[in-house]
């Protein structure tokens, strides 16, 4: 069952997954209120009713009964008031072969199972024949299902070329069913996949793209035949990938949010070599400004190295980003940032990431937050990283104008809740302090930029202590951080007042306070055997 709330928006906010023999409509039965959820079932369900007399009546004759009820309220109502995501406990995951022709499916089926470990079983339809003598007569099936479901924690059914019965039943006693293909036949659907498209199901549809080579291609064509919830890059054989659909697919995914911060964002890359070092998986990434470029990269594939090697890049060896033009629109023209992520994205798109990835960007047109999670990659996170006054704004297809994230999200925790819901949420937060120099500033609002530029160009004066254009420009888009940390489980802020936000000759002894900022802070938080153990092979749901 899933169960679901109306947002401010209209739409429905999924919030809790509950698996068999659990108990749903509790609050309401205690406290005699109407339900403030709908509840939908994802599979075919028995529900058994408590009416509040025969509640009442229960109480009453036995006590502890109202004691089982009330914490099962608490636990959920601790986890809603945390911030903690939907955990999906998943018993039963259909394959359905995917693509034309359809290949993979029953490999991956295999992987999966072995992956999660002995209390994992697959079925395909030779497999029911082989235990009934009624073959797929619909009741015998239905109970050597249910019977096969209780002696293993995850059955994995595959609803192979077999008869329209078994695909049926199949379909329908999932609690997720999964679209599986080799990327070179996903851009047709094959036949058992147009069964699901038509199916009477709630269940909820994602879709594994296996490939066999890199770098991924045309993903977004395969979800624009598909109506899916979400899409998983998977390499065949790949114990690591299959370990992150197991932590996805059961609400234990670990999602990681970088913050924008100018130059500091080499910390960033510091933070990340303690987390895999310590190795702490991460399933989806995110950021705003500088943190969208790094987050890019890692969502991407590209090792630590590369991932440096190439914001060093685009940041330092090429000189300064600020190519000085007449400042009508920006002080800079834009030419340098722009080619340095055209140079290194291409035109791949975001939905070819091999990690779930998403960036932001304000639209100045309807004064919004802008998430980015489809389309052109380098468009979005040069949209990320323009600060106003500094870089030109990016107008996209709509002809609407956007700036850098951090102007009203500089650490978008809440959109990674939104949009992936991980189980576990780390945060690097750049924000800190700066030490703008103010002694000459006046208190009456006036300065003269003419004094300051000469004093500062004259060899026999000391030039007057204010703050530069770019690096007030710089701190107005990387403000906005609210209660931003709250919804982390793990929040990292590297110490890191001593640097400016456009010093990045500093990156090396920025990456450097990051990492060994992460890895006293990992030695010393209560989560981190938990999260090493998600990246063991046997994930389990």
């Amino acid at each position: 069952l899933a169960v679901f709330v109306k947002r401010a928006d209209g739409s429905d906010g999924l919030v809790a997954e509950i698996r068999t023999g659990s108990i749903v409509g509790e609050m309401s039965l205690i406290s005699g209120e109407p339900r403030s959820a709908t509840v939908r079932a994802l599979r075919d369900s028995h529900l058994y009713k408590l009416s509040h007399e025969a509640f009442h009546a229960q109480v009453v004759a036995d006590p502890p009964v109202l004691l089982a009820f009330t914490r099962t309220l608490a636990k959920r109502l601790n986890r809603s008031i945390h911030g903690h995501s939907p955990r999906s406990d998943l018993s039963v995951i259909t394959v359905v072969p995917a693509g034309e022709p359809a290949t993979g499916h029953r490999s991956f089926a295999d992987d999966l199972a072995r992956q999660f470990g002995s209390s994992a079983i697959v079925v395909d339809s030779q497999t029911v024949r082989d235990h009934l003598a009624e073959g797929l007569d619909r009741s015998a099936l239905t109970a050597f299902l249910h019977a096969v479901e209780r002696e293993h924690d995850l059955m994995v059914l595959v609803a192979d070329e077999g008869t329209t019965e078994w695909i049926r039943r199949c379909l329908r006693h999932a609690d997720l069913n999964v679209l599986v293909g080799n990327a070179t036949g996903l851009m047709q659907l094959g036949s058992v996949e147009s069964d699901l498209a038509t199916a009477d199901s709630g269940t909820p549809v994602e879709l594994v793209i296996l490939h066999d080579e890199w770098p991924n291609t045309g993903t977004a064509e395969m979800l624009g035949l598909r109506a899916v919830r979400r899409h998983h890059h998977i390499k065949p054989g790949s114990s690591a990938d299959i370990d992150r659909f197991i932590r996805i697919v059961s609400g234990r995914s670990v999602g990681l949010v970088l913050s924008g911060g100018g130059a500091r964002g080499f910390a960033h890359l510091g933070v990340m070599r303690a987390l895999l070092e310590a190795e702490i998986p991460i399933d989806h990434i995110g950021g705003a400004s500088i943190g969208s470029s790094v987050a890019a990269a890692y969502a991407f594939g590209w090792d630590w190295e590369l991932m440096y090697e190439w914001i060093r890049y685009v940041t330092v060896d090429r000189g300064t980003l600020v190519d000085f033009s007449f400042p009508a629109i920006s002080l800079a023209r834009g030419d340098k940032l722009t080619s340095g992520m055209r140079q290194g994205y291409g035109e791949t798109q975001i939905e070819d990431a091999w990690y779930e990835f998403f960036c932001v960007s304000t639209d100045l047109t309807i004064g919004g937050l802008r998430v980015h999670k489809t389309g052109p990659l380098w468009r979005a996170v040069r949209a990320s990283v323009a600060i106003p006054g500094i870089f030109p704004p990016v107008r996209d297809d709509d002809g609407h104008v956007l700036v850098d994230g951090g102007v009203l999200s500089n650490l978008p925790t809440a959109v990674m809740a939104d949009e992936f819901s991980p189980g576990t949420m780390i945060a690097v937060d750049l924000q800190g302090t700066f030490r703008l120099p103010s002694a000459d500033l006046s208190s009456d609002g006036v300065a003269s930029g003419w004094q300051v530029a000469g004093r500062r160009l004259a060899p026999w004066t000391n030039p007057l202590e204010t703050p530069r254009i770019l690096d007030i420009l710089s701190r107005c888009s990387s403000v906005s951080l609210e209660d931003a940390t709250a919804v982390a489980d793990l929040v990292f802020r590297p110490p890191l007042d001593d640097f400016g936000l456009l010093e990045f000759t500093a990156h090396q002894a920025i990456s450097d306070a990051g990492y060994r900022h992460a890895a006293e802070a990992l030695e010393q938080w209560d989560g981190v055997t938990s999260l090493q153990a998600r990246n063991a092979r046997r994930a389990g749901l």
